[in-house]
């Protein structure tokens, strides 16, 4: 199961709606996560070099690895290392699994987490960036922004209005 799985797995099981609303936020995440193992079996299937079932167990294991160590990730040395891996194996593997480089991987765990929190909790922007390892405020603010097309505040504000208006 890849990360971006586990992670909306994790959305179903906190889901902060009700009623209709509800409803349709798990039928859609449902299908997200039927989308993500469907693309996961195919991007397996259509791998250009061959990666040994160690080998993508590896790049598995790192992509979890990077997704529980948001606010201390392991350099990319070491993050090969600890799975069995050597540096260009992992990035070539990572870009044949995901499709993107780790740091980016790391990134987008990191945003997704953002979002997340945003919906989910009452936490101060700058308390979300700290808590998905960001050290600025800013350069949380602008990733949030081109992941999303949002800065952080309004996003919230969107939520919050949108929350607002269901009740």
């Amino acid at each position: 199961m890849t990360p971006e799985m586990h992670q909306v797995i994790h959305q179903i099981f906190s889901c902060p709606y009700s009623g209709q609303v509800r409803r349709a936020y798990l039928e859609r995440k449902v299908l997200e996560l039927v989308g993500l193992k469907l693309n996961a079996l195919e991007q397996l299937r259509s791998l250009s070099y061959p990666l040994n079932l160690e080998d993508l167990d590896g790049i598995y294991e790192a992509g979890r690895i990077l997704a529980c160590q948001l606010q201390n990730p392991p350099s990319v040395e070491a993050l090969a290392r600890q799975v069995g891996l050597n540096r260009l194996k992992l990035n070539q593997g990572f870009h044949h699994v995901y499709g993107i480089t780790p740091f980016r991987h790391l990134r987008n765990c990191r945003l997704q987490l953002a979002k997340q929190l945003l919906v989910t909790s009452k936490l101060a922007i700058q308390e979300v960036a700290h808590k998905v390892g960001y050290t600025s405020c800013s350069r949380f603010a602008t990733a949030f922004y081109q992941k999303f097309g949002l800065n952080p505040k309004a996003f919230q504000l969107q939520i919050h209005h949108r929350h607002l208006s269901e009740t």
